[in-house]
């Protein structure tokens, strides 16, 4: 199988890649053995019988072995590296064995069985019986999208171990085993490795493989935590994609070094169309601060998700700023930098908490005011109830619901055509007094539905997911007992509501909610009808989104269909769909399949439409957009620019298309290294209401404007 790993590694070039693969073998640092090597004469206790030797290492001897009772093959293993060991230690060993035991999970290796064979600890586990990730790696390298997916497995089975308190601390190829389908499972927690952790310190040696090892694991650090796994779990990643580890050296101390001191060859070093999410998700987990890196398996294993799945990820690119700090901190003796970026970064940071304490203070003076509006509305409205009569109470309750309704679903049609700091203001006045009449309305439960939902839209907009959807859900509940299955609102509240499922990553539910919606249409609607397209279309989004790709590629090709068969092959109307279906996938990692059909439409648009078309527009943003995603900054420009210059001679300077549109091509022009091009927008962008009345979103863009300053004045 796998060849001794310290033996082939080899010595980091500093920014000139080199591959190499590292070999290894199952369940133990081993070295390969001989189908012909010969079986110890020893008797096992219990039902097992040799089979062969599988590998023996420094840790001990693992052997294919029968357990006649349950007529099954196991991995039998020899802890050799304890010798004879003592009744407290042994004590432990069974302990944490039973521990490891209950671990039930497809993706871990199970543990059978522990005890002693000849005054050395055993462990019988499950066989697995298609090789490791060493042995498949001596094969080639597999795609990005197949590493990511995995890696994502292999994250989500660590993950399983981590919620119950238990680390690995030695993930390798060596111990993520295959079985015959290719499916991963981790093998080895550290059970054997921490009882001979003592004996190794002694002797001056590290326990574990350094390769795989981060800082505060290498350092000898006590407190370790799941991220100490979630490293290993981006060397996997990186070392899959690129064909090489991100550290390596001659010698374990060289490898200490270079993960110490060094930051590895970007992963696009290696592979130029390498998804930049992927990269992004990669760098996150070997950040040199366990802090910085994922909290654990499970929340590496869902930004993998998102990124196979084409839903925005969590982790955020390092920033220029923060790769300038750590070159400098790599280089003390250059102190002129370190104290102008220092005296930048301050200035930055105070101009942005300054903004953004104003933001906050005007947003508190706001709520304070609207619920002094609303306690004295009360007050009010208690006196006049108790001198008018019920019917008079209800007319009032309706007016009230009613006007503040209309207000507040005025100020969200606004949001879509810009708005500025005033109307977020009087939004969040609207929202408390509306909050305020939902909670008093005991009247018609129609108006209460619609009051529910007009304030489920409200905090949607602010990006209050939770509290949208249990709005929502009541809204729903509500117009179901009282409407018929197909009445406008009802519909209305159940698109709405799978919207707003899709933007908080509830793609199950999202399904939940549409499909009964579809099915109804598809026997009361025509098939080409608009209305039916649409709630089709929501359909394959939510499919999309719960991972459930055939659904969603059947949907897609019975959307095309349709048009086809109304409009003809070659029909505006049916390049118009193939350019919407194909921004869905835009996110993810096909965008050189998108590319194309981009190119087509836009190519057909500009022959057939008007300049100022919709369709010329809008897919002349998307080409740039996809154009940024495929690494073509430089041809993306002139699309963006486009886009930015039409929209700043349409709209006024609050318009939220302006904030987009100068966020897409500052980022083109950054990526170009045009940085004197990208502060200017950077700064539109950072007086936008949008961002001031946002603290995160301000400082996020008042760093990027300091980075691309300091940029420009290199």
């Amino acid at each position: 199988m796998g060849s001794n790993l310290h033996a082939r590694e080899s010595t980091q070039s500093r920014g000139v890649p080199t591959r190499r693969m590292n070999g290894g073998h199952p369940l133990a640092d081993t070295v390969p053995a001989s189908c012909d090597t010969p079986l110890p004469a020893i008797r096992l206790s219990g039902d097992y019988q040799l089979i062969r030797v599988l590998g023996r290492g420094g840790m001990g001897i693992v052997y294919q072995a029968r357990q006649s009772g349950l007529k099954r093959d196991v991995a039998y293993k020899i802890l050799t590296v304890l010798g004879s060991t003592d009744p407290e230690t042994l004590e432990r060993f069974r302990s944490e064995a039973e521990t490891l035991g209950k671990l039930q999970h497809p993706g871990i290796v199970q543990i059978f069985d522990c005890g002693t064979e000849n005054d050395s600890p055993f462990l019988a586990m499950e066989y697995v019986a298609g090789g490791s990730l060493a042995d498949k790696l001596k094969d080639g390298r597999p795609s990005p999208r197949e590493a990511a997916a995995l890696i994502a497995t292999v994250a989500g089975a660590v993950g399983y171990a981590h919620a119950r308190g238990i680390i690995h601390r030695d993930l390798k190829p060596a111990n993520i085993l295959l079985t015959p389908e290719g499916q991963p499972k981790v093998a080895d927690f550290g059970l054997a490795r921490d009882l001979a952790t003592e004996h190794l310190t002694q002797t001056g040696m590290i326990a574990g493989t350094p390769t795989y090892m981060p800082p505060e694991q290498l350092t000898g650090k006590k407190d370790l935590t799941p991220a100490v796994d979630v490293w290993a779990l981006g060397v996997l990643l990186y070392e899959m994609v690129a064909g090489t580890v991100p550290f390596s050296g001659d010698n374990p101390q060289q490898i200490l070094t270079n993960i110490l001191q060094h930051e590895p060859v970007a992963l696009r070093a290696w592979q130029p169309n390498l998804p930049r999410d992927l990269e992004t998700i990669c760098r996150k987990c070997l950040h040199k601060d366990p802090q910085r890196r994922y909290a654990d398996g499970q929340d590496l294993a869902d930004d993998l998700t998102r990124f196979l799945e084409g839903r925005p990820i969590l982790a955020r690119p390092i920033g220029r700023l923060e790769k300038g700090w750590n070159w400098c901190r790599r280089n003390p003796l250059t102190t002129g930098l370190t104290v102008a970026l220092g005296v930048i970064l301050t200035v930055a940071t105070g101009v942005s908490l300054a903004f953004a304490g104003q933001a906050e203070d005007e947003r508190r003076n706001a709520v304070a005011a609207a619920d002094a509006a609303v306690l004295a509305a009360n007050g009010e409205r208690k006196l006049r109830q108790q001198a008018e009569s019920a019917a008079e109470a209800e007319r009032k309750a309706r007016q009230d619901a009613e006007a503040v309704t209309a207000m507040l679903e005025k100020i969200l049609i606004s949001i879509g055509s810009g708005f500025g700091a005033e109307s977020l203001k009087t939004m969040q006045q609207q929202i408390a007094q509306l909050a305020d009449v939902a909670k008093n309305d005991t009247g018609d439960p129609l108006r209460r539905a619609r009051v529910l939902f007009t304030l489920a839209l409200a905090r949607r907009s602010f990006g209050e997911f939770v509290e949208a959807i249990v709005l929502m859900e009541q809204s729903l509940a509500l117009r179901q007992q009282h409407l018929e299955p197909r009445h406008p609102e009802l519909i209305k509240t159940a698109t709405e509501m799978t919207y707003t499922y899709i933007h908080a990553g509830r793609g199950a539910d999202a399904v939940r909610v549409i499909e009964p919606i579809v099915e109804a249409a598809r026997a009361t609607l025509a098939p080409d009808s608009a209305e039916f397209l649409n709630q089709l279309n929501l359909l394959r989004m939510s499919y999309r989104h719960a991972g459930r790709r055939a659904e969603e590629a059947a949907i897609e090709e019975q959307i095309l269909a349709i048009c086809v068969k109304k409009f003809g092959e070659d029909h505006q109307e049916t390049e118009w769909v193939r350019v919407n279906l194909a921004k869905y996938r835009l996110p993810s990692a096909d965008c050189h399949t998108v590319l194309p059909v981009l190119q087509k439409a836009y190519a057909r648009f500009q022959k057939h439409c008007r300049p100022t078309s919709s369709e010329v527009l809008w897919t002349r943003s998307q080409l740039g957009l996809c154009l940024l995603a495929c690494s073509r900054p430089a041809e993306a420009v002139p699309h963006l620019k486009g886009a930015y210059d039409y929209n700043r001679s349409q709209y006024g300077p609050d318009h939220l298309f302006i904030y987009y549109a100068a966020r897409d091509l500052g980022t083109a022009y950054e990526e170009c290294g045009r940085y004197r091009d990208a502060v200017p927008l950077w700064w539109r962008m950072l007086m936008h209401p949008y961002a001031t009345g946002d603290a995160e979103r301000f400082t996020r863009y008042a760093v990027k404007l300091v980075e691309d300053v300091t940029l420009m004045c290199w």
